[in-house]
């Protein structure tokens, strides 16, 4: 892997978008340490202003009821180097048109069966998360994406929870996306999603089912490239049968698409995707037996299609301080030339612009930062100056997304949010 250091366009757009906005920095800090505003994650959602970005350093954050995030764009990205931890589900409600949410750097493990850990309801505006890990509990899904415009998932991974003691024995979902009023767009990249475990066995009971990895229902559209979805494995049994024998439970499937009359009529595409089903849980009691593998996929209307080859990986570290460098990481195939696209927020719904190029999701109009060719090796880590901003200007996040022109066609790849910061951030 090759390494140069060099600066683009990226940080013209970001003097660009500084012009026109002014988002204020708050700092979060669970510890109070020096410049903090908010030890609760919670209180700094509720009281920024629409545009702010929340700089939030390492800690646990959260508590057992929902934070919801309701009609105002907000970033919310970790310090670096930071492990944040969100014990509390995440509501985003009631984007406009022209907002957007920006999650980077998380770990959201909640510990309540209240909703999904991500819940996404009635958003016209895009969701973006990115690095970002999310475990559910209590048989609640990972992520929820209901009559939700747009929702892009970057090198993430979302596993449901393992299924309550009482209550539904099946584990949760990875994800979930369906369309009542409008159709909801997901749009990932390079993460993975997996069913929680089901309940285990208790006396007199078969154990509980996985859960799915991914579930598409009602007008959803989904889009997936360089993607693992694998069903959650069954509960075990250790309780023997009285006269049958007790099962353990049953894999979960991978991904299912429900069936007509409103089963998703959007596009399901699918580049470099795994689909596996879960396997069944283990049985040890005597009078008991091993239940089945679930299935990789559920498709009753041959909705899916799978798009030829594969995109490259691309990724910018997050946040960046003027003044300072962040590295820019790009692999592919060898002479891959590639040209990297920035915007203010993401698009309310992707765009495929060439076909089986895949989705390009960028709010538009986009601006053109660079072009860069990989070479031989296909590969290249280069770190990238950031310039001062401009005075008055605290931060700014752009997000930015590349297209590879391979050998095999352009390929839209996983982008990455940018949040670039004042020096005394």
């Amino acid at each position: 892997m090759r390494s140069t250091t060099f600066a683009f366009g990226l940080f013209a757009l970001s003097f660009g978008l500084a012009g026109t906005a002014s988002p204020g920095v708050v700092v979060v800090d669970a510890a109070q340490g020096p410049g903090f505003e908010f030890a609760s994650l919670g209180l700094a959602i509720a009281s920024a202003a629409d545009g702010d970005i929340l700089l939030v350093r390492q800690g646990v954050y959260g508590g057992p009821l929902p934070v919801t995030i309701s009609g105002k764009s907000l970033t919310i990205v970790a310090d670096t180097a930071a492990n944040v931890v969100l014990t509390h589900p995440l509501r985003i409600v009631n984007l406009g048109p022209t907002q957007s949410v920006v999650l980077r750097g998380l770990r959201i493990e909640t510990a309540t069966d209240i909703t999904d850990a991500i819940d996404l309801i009635g958003n016209l505006g895009s969701v973006w998360i990115e690095d970002t890990s999310i475990t559910a509990s209590d048989g609640r899904g990972a992520l929820s994406v209901s009559d939700a415009a747009h929702c892009v998932v970057v090198r993430c991974a979302a596993t449901g929870g393992v299924a309550a003691s009482t209550g539904n024995s099946f584990g949760g979902r990875g994800c979930f996306v369906q369309s009542l009023a409008m159709t909801s767009h997901l749009s990932a990249f390079e993460s993975q999603f997996v069913g929680g475990k089901g309940r285990n066995g208790i006396i007199h009971t078969h154990a509980g089912t996985g859960g799915v990895g991914v579930v598409g229902s009602m007008g959803s559209a989904l889009r997936f490239d360089d993607v693992t979805i694998t069903g959650g494995p069954g509960g075990d049994q250790t309780f023997s049968g009285v006269i049958l024998p007790l099962y353990s439970g049953n894999g979960g499937w991978g991904m299912v698409l429900n069936p007509a009359p409103q089963g998703p009529t959007g596009p399901v595409a699918l580049r470099d995707t795994t689909l596996n089903g879960g396997a069944p849980g283990v049985a040890s009691a005597p009078n008991s037996a091993t239940g089945g593998f679930g299935l990789p996929l559920s498709d009753p209307q041959g909705l899916v299609t799978n798009l030829p080859g594969s995109s490259g990986h691309y990724e910018v570290e997050s946040p960046g301080r003027a003044g300072q460098s962040v590295l820019l990481t790009l692999a592919g195939q060898a002479n891959d030339v590639v040209l990297l696209f920035g915007a203010p927020r993401t698009g309310n719904a992707p765009i495929e612009p060439f076909g089986s190029s895949g989705p390009l999701v960028l709010s538009l109009p986009m601006t053109y930062l660079a072009t860069i060719p990989l070479g031989p090796s296909g590969a290249l880590a280069a770190p990238v100056a950031i310039p001062q901003l401009p005075a008055g200007i605290d931060g700014v996040t752009l997000v930015t997304q590349p297209i590879f022109l391979t050998a095999g066609g352009p390929r839209w790849a996983g982008g990455s949010a940018i949040t670039v910061l004042a020096a005394g951030f």
